[in-house]
């Protein structure tokens, strides 16, 4: 996963999306740099309405250089070039948005069931 969000020309929703989307390997991540205190302070900073978008480029640049260093020291576990992809039936007739209207990512609904949002520890909404 390339997290490389600064200067990208990406918009804020699109950076929050993509925020969202690899919220499980960022947390991963996180747990495995010694950067968990500072995740979970800034997820409770955005659950409590602080857009602390920022911060998050600086965590994701410190998580993606701590993920180089120890590459380029040789220790490497699996296929790291391929980030995971949740498993996804077909998908249904509706989709999903942001349940805090921060992003713009889209998903829709597996075996009937709403798609998460791990950011915001809460269902995503129907849209429209």
């Amino acid at each position: 996963m390339a997290l490389d969000m600064g200067g990208s020309g990406m918009g804020d929703a699109a950076e929050w999306a993509r925020i969202c989307a690899e919220f499980q390997e960022i947390l991963r991540d996180a747990n495995r740099f010694g950067l968990r205190a500072r995740l979970t302070r800034l997820v409770e900073r955005t659950r409590a309405g602080t857009r602390a978008l920022p911060e998050w480029r600086v965590l994701l640049a410190d998580i993606e250089r701590l993920r180089a260093a120890e590459e380029s020291g040789g220790s490497r576990n699996g296929d790291s070039d391929r980030p995971w992809r949740p498993w996804s039936a077909a998908p249904e007739a509706s989709d999903h948005v942001c349940p805090d209207e921060v992003c713009d990512r889209l998903a829709t609904p597996v075996l009937g069931r709403s798609p998460s949002c791990d950011l915001f520890a809460a269902d995503m909404r129907p849209s429209g």
